[in-house]
């Protein structure tokens, strides 16, 4: 414990002296705003709809027109190496129309779309660089444009531009909106957006990401007493410094120790075996390797839990058994069977059921037999 404990104290003291600078940040709460208007229609602030605040900034589609929404000023990354924009929006426009975010290095004079490549988030591009409602399907609602947005639609995007913008003096942003095929808005609200952000660091901001392989212990294990062995894909663009699982009994003390890579970023480690009604809570903390020391975390839980499973035989268990009545149909037959709780004699979870199926005395022959099984109310009989 005393090991853990100082593992944390150190990852403390490294965190802290680490540092970003935002170079810009706009919430359209008070002009004058950081970004400048231009084409047809105009953006302007509107108070129906905001990410936080009260505020957020919007523009709808103008037939055949293109707008911009640029940055003012220019603002330098000069001595970072990494440069990270963010912003909440709700582009509700049309799916033949497109929204998407530029980046110039040199005053504005010239100008790189924002790609797949440099994308973070979890929305889909059109065509590998575009937002319209078909982005995050059905939440935008595309087949619908005349669907109101409200405040539960924002999403928040990131995308990681070091590639372009790193080490700059004279950088600039504008969001661009496009008319893709000569009807204007077509009754969609437009775009709106909010909490514009760009970072800039020595190192990446982006923590590992986490994800959990199977076997997933959550929620109840049954008979299932361990060891328990985590699995996780753990993955990171400046490498991962420390992969460590903390693991706590019934909400006792913690306990921890290293993951190990068994493969590509494949990292797993192993709970001791647990007697049953055991509530166990894991975490899985991956740190990278930037100066930054991004911190990721996953955390689980289960409760172990042993249920007798017992063979029930009903029945004898040969073709001499039959339940009526059999109806049958056009070489067709179908009958129903119903067991009541003295005949099964059991309490629990029935994990499988297995029939026999006889064939003879009769030379009858069984073909594409399907078994229907249901849990139905005792007093619907």
């Amino acid at each position: 414990m005393k090991k853990y404990f100082l593992l944390l104290l150190m990852f403390a003291l490294a965190i802290s002296g680490y540092s970003q600078t935002v170079v810009l940040s706009e919430d359209f709460e008070t002009p004058p705003y950081a970004f400048t208007p231009t084409g047809s229609p105009t953006w302007s602030a509107v108070t129906n709809l905001y990410y936080e605040g009260t505020h957020s900034y919007r523009n709808t589609v103008g037939a055949g027109a293109t707008s911009y929404l640029t940055t003012t000023n220019s603002f330098s990354t000069t001595g970072n190496a990494y440069v990270e924009l963010s912003f909440a929006h709700i582009c509700k426009i049309e799916v033949a129309d497109t929204a998407y975010i530029e980046v110039s290095v040199d005053g504005g004079a010239t100008w790189q779309k924002l790609t797949t490549t440099h994308y973070e988030g979890s929305g889909s591009l059109i065509e590998g660089y575009a937002f319209n409602a078909l982005s995050y399907n059905p939440d935008w609602q595309p087949l619908t444009p005349s669907v109101a947005p409200t405040n539960t639609w924002w999403k928040v995007e990131t995308f990681n531009i070091s590639s372009i913008a790193a080490n700059q003096s004279d950088v600039k942003v504008r969001f661009v909106m496009k008319d893709g095929n000569a009807t204007g808005s077509g009754g969609a609200a437009g775009w709106y957006l909010d909490d514009i952000k760009v970072q800039a660091a020595a190192s990446e901001l982006t923590p590992p990401t986490i994800t959990l392989l199977s076997p997933i212990y959550q929620d109840t294990v049954l008979n299932n007493p361990g060891p328990y062995t985590i699995k996780a894909t753990i993955t990171d663009a400046s490498g991962l410094q420390t992969v460590r699982m903390i693991w706590s009994i019934n909400g006792g003390a913690a306990d921890s120790v290293n993951m190990t890579n068994t493969s590509g970023s494949t990292y797993e480690a192993t709970i001791p075996a647990q007697a049953y009604n055991t509530h166990i809570d894991y975490t899985i903390k991956a740190i990278d390797n930037s100066s930054a020391h991004n911190v990721a975390t996953l955390s689980k839980w289960f409760f172990t839990k042993r249920l007798l499973l017992h063979d029930i035989t009903i029945g004898t268990g040969t073709s001499t058994t039959s339940y009526l009545p059999l109806y049958g149909y056009n070489d067709y037959s179908y009958g129903g069977m119903i067991y009541t709780a003295s005949e099964i004699n059991y309490t629990g979870l029935i994990k499988k059921v297995q029939f026999y199926v006889g064939n003879t005395p009769n030379n009858y022959t069984t073909n594409n037999q399907i078994i229907y099984m249901g849990e139905v109310p005792y007093t619907e009989f």
